[in-house]
């Protein structure tokens, strides 16, 4: 069973790698696969440790994450915010993609 979750684990990481290199590619470029597999297994432990369970969820924590050169994931406010969510940690995570969509249309950017 171990195995069957660390492939699917693996497969997981993998597709959001394929996300990020498509709607970030300037920001994953200096990233060969291998790298960019390493930072997203530290990304999802901490969206995990968050409160994070779905990989659309990770997804989106990691794209937060490489935007703002991961200072998001460090961010205490934002932690709390996704564990005390009341919807749960994977919907709040959505909230702040469009709160920062917002601002980026706004021209406020994103660091």
């Amino acid at each position: 069973m171990s195995a069957l979750a660390d492939a699917m684990s693996q497969r997981s990481r993998r597709d959001v790698a394929a996300y990020l290199r498509e709607v970030a590619p300037e920001r994953v470029a200096q990233m060969n696969e291998l790298e960019l597999l390493a930072w997203l297994n530290d990304n999802e432990r901490q969206g995990r440790a968050a409160g994070l369970t779905t990989e659309r969820a990770l997804g989106q924590f990691a794209y937060l994450s490489l935007l703002s050169r991961g200072e998001f994931a460090r961010s205490a406010s934002a932690l709390d915010y996704l564990r005390a969510a009341p919807d749960g940690a994977d919907p709040a995570i959505g909230c702040l993609m469009v709160a920062m969509a917002s601002q980026l249309e706004q021209g406020r950017g994103v660091a």
